[in-house]
């Protein structure tokens, strides 16, 4: 326990809470109490604010402190208190002497001492808040104050314990912290210096690199050493390389894909009758439009015997290659059916037979297929139609009749080719088609239609070759430049108006 500490009463006004720092008078004795309560718990600790703990305090010696209780003034009232120093170390409070020899000795000072070790009185107040300890209200008492003895001088040798202790401590500290910085900069350097080489030669090699791209070798690749934005720089440049080398390897493989599309469609092209035919009596006109290289529409005109032409228009469902190759046995086929004396549906019967078997085997393109038989003799036509579009027939007297045979594709399980014969007189013209011409559409994406097909060839009666101009002037202006969606396909054949030659012979060369 302090000096002067005395047990007190714990009062019963007092709050639960932190500490609290308190003021209190006992008569004219000062304490200064601490306070505390947590429950039934309380703590009240008081302090003899009197000379006996000044003397206490003042065995420090770089300091002496004496407690004056100023009853010429009241702590609340008196806002600032005047001291001063008198002659032999007397102190003056408001112009009253204070004893302050009972407690302060003379103040110990060095030979040759200068202003520095001549002591200063100040003053200070110990708390602000006096209350009386029986019922916790603030109490008006007289004010407290602290004198306090001390010199510059004092309280510097007391911080640095000796004269040169402190230059000393200085000095070291100094030197440790040069030291210290000194290592962190070799440090520092010694990583910039990492740094930099690293980054130097990551550089280099994307230099590297870049010069052998530069000369074609897409084959080199920059060995990635890092994890940061150079070495992403080098993944980036890694994945270009790979682009650059895919899209030249894209390249060349459709450029070979191109050279082989294009030999396919000259073969296509020479597989395919002239697009001007003279037969005897008959004259056939042709147009052949493929929306790729090589297109799925095949027509042919075949002679089979005197006085009878056979145009057949057919359509493989899709483009390219497979496509066109796949045409070109139908083609076969019918040219061959034809020959072994197989007519309209009987030929188109076949045919489905030999795709359903080939069906069987692999999955194969439906076709639809238009087969009309002109027979000359008896001005007659024959058609059968496998889910290919209607044909027409332009009459001398113009009048247009549509053909309309109903049936699924061949390749499909549920199809029934039908046929039906018209009346072909001189002078009339029959028109075949594939479905590309009706679907072409505009810039608004409006199809030609079978109606303006109609309307077309209701323009009047007229030579195959006047009617296939039309048909190809009406599609060019209605694509508009469009490129077309699907193969287009037109024949337009029909028997002149002169007497039947009897000559008529076998298909010749293409004109």
């Amino acid at each position: 326990r302090s000096p002067g500490a005395e047990k007190l009463f714990v009062p019963s006004w007092l709050p639960d809470g932190p500490p609290q720092r308190l003021l209190a008078f006992r008569g004219d004795v000062p304490y200064l109490v601490v306070t505390g309560r947590d429950g039934s718990r309380a703590v009240l600790l008081g302090v003899r604010l009197d000379e006996r703990l000044a003397r206490h305090l003042n065995e420090s010696g770089w300091f002496d402190v004496y407690f004056y209780v100023a009853k010429e003034g009241f702590l609340h009232s008196t806002p600032t208190f005047v001291v001063q120093q008198g002659q032999g170390g007397r102190v003056l409070v408001q112009d009253h002497a204070v004893p302050v020899e009972n407690v302060w000795g003379p103040w110990p000072a060095p030979q040759n001492a200068g202003w520095l070790d001549r002591p200063l009185v100040g003053w200070f107040r110990v708390a602000g808040k006096i209350v009386d300890l029986k019922t916790g209200q603030c109490a008006r008492a007289p004010g407290l104050i602290t004198l306090l003895r001390t010199s510059p001088a004092a309280v510097w040798r007391d911080f640095v314990r000796a004269p040169f202790a402190l230059g000393e401590k200085i000095r070291n500290a100094l030197t440790g912290t040069a030291l210290v910085l000194g290592i962190l900069y070799l440090i520092v350097v010694g990583i910039a210096v990492l740094m930099i080489l690293a980054i130097t030669r990551a550089v280099a090699r994307l230099s590297r690199g870049a010069r052998e791209i530069s000369r074609g070798n897409l084959d080199h690749r920059i060995p990635v050493k890092r994890r940061d934005q150079l070495g992403d720089l080098a993944l980036s440049f890694n994945g270009m390389a790979d682009a650059v080398q895919r899209m030249l390897t894209e390249v060349r493989e459709k450029e070979r894909l191109a050279h082989e599309l294009e030999l396919a469609r000259q073969i296509q092209e020479n597989l395919l009758p002239g697009r001007r035919l003279s037969l005897g009596e008959v004259e056939v006109r042709a147009s052949f439009r493929p929306a790729a290289e090589v297109g799925g529409d095949y027509f042919d005109v075949l002679v089979p015997e005197k006085g009878r032409v056979i145009a057949a228009v057919g359509d493989v469902a899709g483009h390219g290659l497979a496509t066109g190759l796949f045409m070109a046995s139908v083609k076969s086929a019918v040219a061959a059916f034809v020959g072994e004396g197989y007519r309209g549906v009987e030929l188109l019967e076949r045919l489905k037979e030999l795709m359903d078997e080939g069906n069987r085997q692999h999955r194969q393109p439906m076709v639809t297929l238009a087969v009309a038989e002109i027979d000359v003799n008896h001005r007659t036509v024959r058609l059968a139609s496998a889910g290919h579009p209607p044909a027409f027939v332009l009459h001398r007297d113009g009048s247009v009749e549509e053909v309309l045979l109903g049936s699924m594709p061949l390749g499909f399980p549920r199809c029934r080719p039908r046929e039906s014969v018209v009346e072909l007189e001189p002078g009339a013209t029959l028109v075949l088609y594939s479905d590309g011409l009706v679907e072409a559409v505009d810039g608004r994406d409006e199809a030609f239609g079978y109606e303006r097909l109609r309307r077309l060839l209701e323009e009047g009666p007229a030579a195959p070759d006047t009617v296939l101009e039309r048909l190809e002037r009406a599609l060019e202006g209605h694509a508009a430049g469009r490129p077309l969606a699907d193969d287009v396909t037109i024949v337009v054949a029909g028997i002149s108006k002169d007497v039947v030659d009897p000559n008529i012979g076998s298909l010749g060369p293409k004109s």
